[in-house]
């Protein structure tokens, strides 16, 4: 007998006592935040009525962790869930042009993964699976409508246990009809859903309240040339002339999408540089110019990089890596094999639904840290060497 596992997209309301630090949080809160799933973003709250502009600005994107039931043996012994689903159940703003994901958390030969259009009729596609058989991509043969409502199923365990999700996609997805060079765009990851890490992203952003900043160089081709940087603060998007700013390499442009990296990128939390590697950045604008989509970052840390300043920013000290895995795991960010050396050190990050907004100022090139003239702070015997020749 089949059941029905619902996957509500359900709110992540962050502890209040995140506000008193990182530290506070991460100790502090422990207890109120063990049942918080993963894959969360904003809490539906402060996104109800704003929605991505994409959707109707009726909150349905609101929301984040999905899973497909918790962790247990489910129906007659099905020990396989739906960890995960993009698009999730209720989401308002699914990019009509992607494929459909789904995350399992073990293999399941039986799995069926179907599309259904607005009329209940299934939709053609093909299916691929990997990740040694957790992973499941369904690419519509066609693209999807935009604005239309469309519901997925998925079923584990021969049927035993059947997951549904309904969605709406977006309105955006078309060319690009404006002209993107010279365009910059404020990238915000405070109201993005947290695939991973699970817990401990979201919780470290209440910190690390900034935004990234991408900039447009130029566009031949099937190539983009961007540019980054950090903002100052996530409320006002000024670029942080104390940060050096980030020269990409050439990116991927298929009108009207980019994809960026692999590459090797650090950002700076207060008093702690954090290396990305193996970052990709994708995302789409849309037709107009003035927002990315969409967007995803994926990569992943290196807890061996971290030096002293983790135990100051913690509080206490570290024997070593291996003690900060054991840490950061009992917060939903455990240590999995590198892709360098594959010894089992580095903390994946899988960051969706990022969105972009375009801004008035350009991003200036800046060569050194707490160096350049519009540096406050700067440290330097001369700001101007801070700037980039």
């Amino acid at each position: 007998m089949s059941a029905v596992v619902p996957l509500a997209a359900r709110p992540l309301g962050l502890p209040s006592c995140v506000a008193l630090g990182l530290l506070a949080a991460l100790l502090g809160c422990k207890t109120q935040i063990k049942d918080i799933e993963p894959g969360g973003g904003a809490s539906g709250a402060e996104d109800a009525g704003g929605g991505t502009g994409d959707d109707p600005g009726d909150g349905r994107d609101s929301g984040g962790a999905v899973d497909g039931g918790g962790d247990g043996a489910g129906p007659d012994g099905c020990e396989v869930y739906v960890s995960f689903l993009d698009p999730w159940d209720g989401d308002g703003a699914f990019l009509y042009v992607d494929p459909i994901e789904v995350g399992l958390n073990q293999p399941d030969a039986t799995a069926t993964v179907v599309l259904r259009a607005p009329s209940g009729e299934p939709v053609e596609g093909a299916l691929t699976v990997s990740a040694g058989g957790r992973r499941l991509l369904l690419t519509p043969t066609a693209p999807l409508l935009p604005s239309t409502h469309y519901t997925l199923e998925v079923s584990v365990c021969d049927g035993a246990a059947l997951a549904r999700a309904s969605f709406r996609t977006s309105a955006s997805g078309g060319p690009v009809r404006a002209d993107l060079v010279g365009r910059t765009y404020d990238l915000s990851f405070r109201r993005a859903r947290f695939l991973a890490p699970a817990l401990f992203g979201p919780l470290a952003l209440e910190t690390y309240r900034t935004d990234l900043l991408i900039g447009v160089l130029a566009i031949e081709g099937d190539q983009i040339q961007l540019v980054g940087a950090q903002a100052e603060r996530a409320a006002d998007p000024v670029q942080d002339h104390c940060r050096p700013s980030i020269a990409f390499p050439p990116a991927d442009f298929t009108d009207p999408s980019f994809s960026l990296g692999p590459v090797t990128t650090t950002f700076t939390m207060p008093g702690l540089p954090i290396t990305v590697q193996d970052m990709v950045l994708t995302g789409t604008f849309v037709e107009d110019g003035s927002r990315i989509v969409d967007g995803r970052m994926q990569g992943e840390v290196d807890v061996r990089t971290f030096g002293p300043e983790v135990d100051e920013i913690l509080g206490f000290p570290f024997s070593g890596p291996d003690e900060l895995c054991d840490f950061v795991g009992s917060f939903g960010a455990p240590c999995e094999p590198c892709a360098s050396d594959r010894d089992r050190y580095c903390v994946r990050v899988d960051i969706l639904r990022i969105r972009g907004s375009a801004i008035e100022a350009p991003i200036d090139c800046v060569a050194a840290t707490d160096c350049h003239p519009l540096c406050a702070t700067s440290s330097c015997a001369d700001p101007s060497l801070g700037e980039c020749l």
